[in-house]
């Protein structure tokens, strides 16, 4: 696990600042279709999954099962930090693009509840899609020539 995480050490620094970006969007006047794809978290842990594989495969050594592991990893710290910026935005009374009912995938205002439920849900999905995303990429990662 350590290993892991020390790997993920440029990782930690993207998604503070992609957190950071979405937190001071959330302060601005655009609408949620605009200003969301700015600074989407479930985008970049995708792409870091495979990428963070991929080369972990060429240059660290990094087999099938540490790679899945990896992508779990980035995966499942993300979703925590959706879950608890969700949760935030609730407890502190703003609405932002955390808790914006199209962030949730309803029409109207969700009630703290259902959407803790949702982050629940999108906490266990996006971790399983990160692992295949590190798969993937740790196919790709077959054709880095690393010269050690």
């Amino acid at each position: 696990m350590a290993k892991h995480f020390k790997l993920m050490g440029f990782y930690f620094w993207l998604l503070a600042l992609f957190t950071v970006g979405r937190w001071v969007i959330s302060f601005t006047s655009s609408d949620y279709a605009r200003a969301t794809w700015i600074f989407s978290l479930v985008p970049l842990a995708l792409i870091a999954s495979a990428h963070h594989a991929a080369f972990a495969r060429a240059f660290q050594g990094y087999s099938l099962k540490d790679a899945a592991a990896l992508g779990a990893l980035i995966g499942l710290v993300t979703q925590v930090v959706i879950f608890v910026s969700t949760a935030a935005s609730y407890m502190l009374g703003l609405s932002t693009l955390w808790n914006s009912p199209a962030a949730l995938n309803q029409a109207a205002a969700v009630p703290f509840g259902a959407a803790m439920l949702a982050r629940v849900g999108g906490l266990v999905v996006n971790t399983i899609l990160n692992v295949v995303a590190a798969l993937l990429g740790y196919a790709m990662g077959a054709g880095i020539k690393a010269n050690r």
